[in-house]
């Protein structure tokens, strides 16, 4: 809730109805005063209190951010942060909403539905290449072959040999970063693109058509993958390119005019992801169970891809020159109508993050 000065309450608080009774009961005091000398009436104090307390009401409470977060470990900091009440204690008030992707989160936050999403790094990309306004408020965690391509078993080791062999038929998830991930997969291994025939599905609905036959393999990231071979026991190859290649960073994106007019609260708010953050360097299994219960999924599975997670509040050297290769990429394959790369040091606040990092 915004906050509103005091001298703005009556007006705000009390109607013009309201405003007449209340003039009308002043002077009415004011005669007995004189008469009387009496110094206030009970009416008149009582109802001068009851507006008081209207506006200190009013000026403690506080604003909810709305945060779309997503179901793996990614969003392992504001998780934490949450279920140890850490935004409590800062004067946060958090509401929190799943999706089962970060660019599905991204979408809800250029609606408006949202306050900030956590995200990886090439759907805010595409958004800022389309227009839209935000800030990168800082990267909350990096990966480790969180991305891999999966297919089934044909004893393939070589992945050129497995897309040699016919036209395989690959899902992604378009505008999200399995599509980036799986040009970079077919560009190290020396794969023809017009050997591959790529199909655009949601992740949660990946593992089902390959378990159907629909599909050859899919590109994804976790939970997705460990689902998959849950589903699918024995029968999958796994195939990945080295961490140097491609691996996706988690940011969170940030309502712009939020940040350009409460940078105390911003402040505030990094300082209480990096408390988060080292809860969780020094309580890992607790944040695995946090972790587990909010995102429903088994503790087992939350543990198995743990490592694959570099929790941090940060905002790295490299994230420009990622976000302006996929900047690149987009360009070169029509994914967007410009042919301008955006200089994404504006939108990154990593002015923000080192402040925070200084005070803590």
């Amino acid at each position: 809730m915004i906050r509103i000065p005091f001298k703005y309450c009556l007006s705000v608080l009390l109607t013009q109805e309201d405003l007449s009774i209340y003039i009308h009961t002043l002077r009415y005091s004011l005669v007995i005063y004189l008469n009387y000398k009496l110094i206030i009436t009970i009416s008149a104090l009582t109802m001068f209190v009851l507006v008081l307390s209207g506006c200190i009401t009013n000026s403690t409470q506080k604003e909810t951010l709305t945060i779309g977060i997503t179901k793996n470990p990614g969003s392992a900091l504001v998780n934490v942060a949450e279920d140890q009440n850490m935004f409590t204690n800062n004067g946060f008030n958090v509401e929190l909403k799943e999706f089962t992707a970060g660019k599905f989160a991204l979408q809800a936050f250029l609606a408006g539905d949202l306050d900030m999403a956590i995200v990886a790094d090439f759907p805010p990309v595409l958004a800022t290449m389309q227009g839209h306004e935000f800030y990168v408020l800082t990267q909350i965690a990096d990966t480790i072959s969180d991305s891999s391509v999966i297919v089934i078993d044909e004893n393939y080791t070589n992945p050129k040999d497995y897309f040699k062999v016919k036209k395989r038929k690959i899902t992604v998830s378009l505008g999200g970063t399995p599509e980036v991930h799986f040009y970079k997969f077919l560009q190290y291994y020396n794969i023809d693109i017009n050997d591959v025939e790529i199909i655009n599905q949601k992740p949660e609905d990946m593992g089902v058509a390959l378990a159907n036959g629909t599909i050859d393999g899919m590109d994804t990231f976790e939970p997705y993958i460990y689902l998959a071979n849950k589903m699918i026991p024995e029968k999958l190859t796994v195939y990945n390119i080295p961490y140097e290649v491609y691996s996706p960073k988690y940011v969170l994106v940030a309502n712009k005019v939020w940040v350009d007019n409460n940078p105390k609260d911003v402040k505030k708010f990094l300082l209480t992801l990096i408390e988060s953050e080292n809860f969780i360097k020094n309580h890992v299994e607790d944040s695995q169970k946090i972790v587990s219960n909010i995102t429903k999924f088994p503790l087992e599975q939350t543990k198995s891809i743990w490592n694959k997670y570099v929790f941090k509040v940060e905002l790295s050297s490299q994230l420009s020159k990622i976000m302006t290769d996929e900047a690149k990429w987009a360009i070169e394959t029509g994914k967007v109508q410009t042919t301008t790369i955006p200089d994404f040091n504006k939108i990154l606040r990593s002015d923000l993050v080192t402040n925070a990092r200084q005070e803590n």
